[in-house]
Parts: structure tokens; sequence; C-alpha cells
């Protein structure tokens, strides 16, 4: 017997890897299942983890987590979680969501020349504001 899940995984990574190959990366691939050693669903794009959601329950924290565990794991720069929209098919894939970090988001402004415009400096937590 078929897995349901495992199927249901390939139909939402394939049509992202065909998404990503007609917008010119052209050598990515879907990774096969490497369970507790998984480095997340797309291979050969440098230096990225991409993990694919096609799910009708979303569990936007529980896959974040997954994400960047796979990233530490594939000691990548950047990572990103792509989710299908309920209501959003296969040939509208460019309208899926990618979710990723603020960490991962502000480097992919920085490595595509859109700052810093200082000299970047620690970035510590911010404090939550005292209650009045």
């Amino acid at each position: 017997m078929a897995n349901p899940s495992g199927d249901k995984g390939y139909r939402g990574e394939f049509p992202v890897v065909e998404y990503l190959k007609r917008r010119g990366f052209k050598y990515a691939y879907r990774l096969s299942k490497q369970g507790a050693n998984d480095k997340g669903d797309v291979g050969n794009i440098e230096d990225v983890v991409i993990e694919v959601k096609n799910v009708a329950r979303y569990d936007i924290p529980g896959w974040m987590k997954e994400t960047i565990a796979e990233k530490k794991r594939a000691g990548a720069r950047t990572a990103a979680m792509v989710m299908k929209p309920k209501g959003v098919g296969d040939t509208r894939v460019g309208e899926w969501w990618a979710v990723l970090t603020l960490e991962d988001y502000a480097q992919l402004l920085i490595d595509a020349g859109y700052g810093p415009y200082e000299e970047a400096q620690d970035v510590a937590p911010a404090k939550e504001p005292r209650p009045r």
C-alpha cells in the first residue's frame, strides 16, 4: 500500500522543483527523504534549504522548527519553508508562500545588495516593554 502522506509530499515538492527550474535554477531536484538526517526537500541550490509543505492543516511553528533544524544539519546559509495555501493549485506555484526567519530574510536582502547601510552590530533580542 502506498504512503498517502509521502504521495502528498511528492505532489507538493514536484511543482516547486519544476517552478524553480523555470525560474533559472535548472539543476534543482527533489531530495530523497533522510529521516532524522533530512536536509530539506529541494536540492542543488547552493547554501539553501527548502522545506515544502502541502497539507490541509497548518503547523507553521512546527514546520519552521523542522526547517531551521534542517538548515543546521545542511550547514546552509539560509532556509525557507514553502507551503501551498488553501485554494492555490499547482498551476499557480509562484503564489505559494515562502516563510523564513527574519535572520534569513535580512541575509537575503544583504546578499541581493539591499544593504546594510551601516556596519552590522550584534543583534540582541528585543526586550518586552513593561506593562503599565
